[in-house]
């Protein structure tokens, strides 16, 4: 009895370590193929990120253009949602630079890959921290626009 359970136990640990090394030639030919674009999920969360952080610089710029002291709460929440949100988007797309810098050699794809597959869970963790910020960001102008309508 004792057998079949270390051969289970072999066998699972088998699986895994050819899955990790399937995962990681995937991923590593696509980067070599194509940078970090060519890793799908990779490629849009940068773009995500660029764009929130884009609109983000621009909620910002609204809300100190117009008096900072006067604002009212849902514009303030709006302004610091704003901000979190920035920070956050900021720190993913340093964090995907550092993981998956560019580069056409093979070793550095292999590398990159290496890093990709390491760090996953960071990336996913960032990436919960940022849907988060968004949300808070997104309840605070439906609250704006509510607050708006409601004026007129």
């Amino acid at each position: 009895m004792a057998e079949a359970v270390a051969a289970l136990g072999l066998a699972a640990n088998i699986l895994q370590v050819t899955d990790y090394g399937i995962q990681f030639v995937s991923i590593a030919w696509k980067v070599w193929r194509s940078g970090h674009e060519g890793v799908d999920a990779i490629a849009t969360l940068h773009t995500l990120s660029q764009d929130l952080k884009n609109v983000t610089v621009q909620l910002q710029a609204d809300s100190t253009s117009s008096q900072t002291d006067r604002l009212a709460a849902s514009d303030r929440g709006i302004f610091e949602a704003a901000v979190e949100c920035g920070k956050a988007a900021q720190e993913i797309l340093d964090s995907l630079d550092r993981i998956l810098p560019p580069s056409s050699r093979k070793r550095d794809a292999a590398k990159n890959a290496f890093r990709l597959v390491w760090k996953e869970g960071d990336i996913k963790a960032l990436q919960a921290r940022l849907e988060g910020v968004r949300n808070q960001l997104t309840l605070n102008l439906a609250a704006s626009l509510r607050w708006v309508v409601d004026a007129d």
